[in-house]
C-alpha cells in the first residue's frame, strides 16, 4: 500500500469534518423539526380549549335600569344576574338606579345606547317606558320586569306576540285570589284601604281592578293617591280612620314607604296584606304573592334565549308569575296580638323586623 503524504492526510481530515458537519446539521434540523411539531400540537390543543371556553362563556354588555332601590326590584335584578351566570353568560353590567327620579328613566338609557350595550334590562314600568322611548328605532332589544300590565303601559302589542324588539316578565298575579285569601284570613273586614302612586300607570290598573272586585264581593274600597314618599304620613293618617284592612299593591312608592305604612297600621291593629314579600319584610303583616327573585331568573332565561339562540325579543311571549309565596312578619303579628300559630298563617315563611 502506498503511503499518503502530508497533503493527503489533510485532505482526508477536511472531508471527514465536512461530512460530520453536514450530518450534525441534518440531525439538528430534524430535532428542531420534531420540537416544532410537538409545540404545534400543544398549541393546537390550547387553541381548541380556548375555543370551547369561549363557546361556553358568551360575553355581552347589558345596561340595567332600575327605577328605585327596594327589596322587590333589587331581587328582580339579582335573580336576572344569577340566571345569566348559570347560563354561562359573561355579562358586563352597567347599572343605573334612578332612585325614583323619573327624569333618569329617559336619560340613562341614552347612555346605554351610546356605550353600545347588547341588551337593556328595565325594572319597573316607568323604567321600561323610558327605555323604550330612548331606544326608538335603534336595534337594541329591551327586556322588562316588574311590569303589571305591559299592554296598557304601551310596551308590547300583546302578551303572546309582543312585537317590536321588546319582551319581558309581568309581575301580575291574580288580585282576586289574593283578595280572597285576605278575606278568608280576616272575614270581619268591611273596608279596605289602598295607597298608590299617581305617577305609575301600573298602579292605576291595579286600583281599577280592586274597585271592581271589592264591589263584587260587597266590600268598600278607600283609595288615596300620592306623588311623593313625603306625602305618605299625611295620607295614611287620613286613611287609617276609614278602614279595617289594608291592601298593598305592587306599587314602587308604596313599597318604599312600607315601614311608615306598616307602623301606622300596626298601631291601629289594622291587618295588612301585600301583593309581594318586600313590604312584609319592611313592616306589613303578610303576603301570598309573587317572588321577584324568581321573576328575575325568568327574565335571565329570556336574555339567554336571545343571546344563544338569536331569537328576536318581539317573538318571545311575555311571561307571567304562576306561583305565589306566603310570608308573614312575626314581629308585626306579635305587635297586633295575633297568634303566629293560627291557621291563617299556616304554611307561611316567617320573617322578623330587623
Amino acid at each position: 500500500m502506498k503511503r499518503l503524504g502530508g497533503k493527503g492526510i489533510i485532505i482526508i481530515l477536511l472531508v471527514s469534518l465536512l461530512l460530520v458537519g453536514c450530518g450534525g446539521g441534518n440531525n439538528k434540523a430534524a430535532n428542531e423539526g420534531n420540537e416544532n411539531t410537538s409545540n404545534n400540537t400543544v398549541n393546537t390543543e390550547n387553541g381548541n380549549n380556548e375555543a370551547e371556553a369561549s363557546e361556553e362563556n358568551v360575553q355581552v354588555k347589558i345596561g340595567i335600569l332600575q327605577l328605585a332601590e327596594h327589596i322587590a326590584l333589587d331581587r328582580a335584578r339579582e335573580g336576572f344576574e344569577e340566571e345569566l351566570k348559570s347560563q354561562g353568560i359573561d355579562a358586563g353590567i352597567d347599572l343605573v338606579n334612578a332612585q325614583g327620579d323619573l327624569s333618569l328613566t329617559s336619560t340613562a338609557p341614552k347612555k346605554f345606547i351610546e356605550s353600545d350595550v347588547d341588551i337593556i334590562y328595565a325594572i319597573a314600568t316607568p323604567a321600561a317606558q323610558g327605555a323604550l322611548n330612548a331606544i326608538g328605532d335603534k336595534d337594541i332589544p329591551l327586556i322588562f320586569n316588574a311590569v303589571t300590565d305591559p299592554v296598557a303601559a304601551g310596551l308590547v302589542e300583546s302578551m303572546e306576540k309582543p312585537g317590536g324588539n321588546v319582551t319581558g316578565v309581568s309581575d301580575y298575579f291574580s288580585t282576586e285570589e289574593q283578595l280572597d285569601g285576605f278575606m278568608k284570613a280576616f272575614p270581619e273586614m268591611k273596608t279596605i284601604g289602598v295607597l298608590y302612586s299617581t305617577d305609575e300607570a301600573n298602579s292605576q290598573v291595579q286600583v281599577d281592578e280592586l274597585k271592581e272586585l271589592t264591589e263584587k264581593k260587597g266590600l268598600k274600597l278607600e283609595t288615596v293617591g300620592v306623588s311623593s314618599v313625603n306625602d305618605v304620613p299625611t295620607a295614611m293618617t287620613s286613611l287609617v280612620n276609614k278602614i279595617d284592612g289594608f291592601f298593598c299593591i305592587t306599587d314602587n312608592l308604596a313599597a318604599n314607604s312600607a315601614t311608615i305604612i306598616g307602623d301606622m297600621l300596626a298601631e291601629k291593629k289594622i291587618p295588612s296584606f301585600a301583593a309581594e314579600q318586600g313590604p312584609v319584610e319592611m313592616g306589613l303583616l303578610m303576603t301570598d304573592g309573587v317572588d321577584y327573585k324568581a321573576l328575575g331568573h325568568e327574565a335571565g332565561k329570556i336574555a339567554a334565549k336571545m343571546i344563544k339562540d338569536k331569537t328576536p325579543a318581539g317573538e318571545i311571549p311575555v311571561l307571567r308569575a304562576t306561583e305565589s309565596k306566603k310570608v308573614v312578619n312575626e314581629s308585626v303579628a306579635e305587635r297586633m296580638e295575633l297568634d303566629i300559630n293560627s291557621d291563617i298563617f299556616e304554611g307561611a315563611e316567617k320573617v322578623k323586623l330587623k
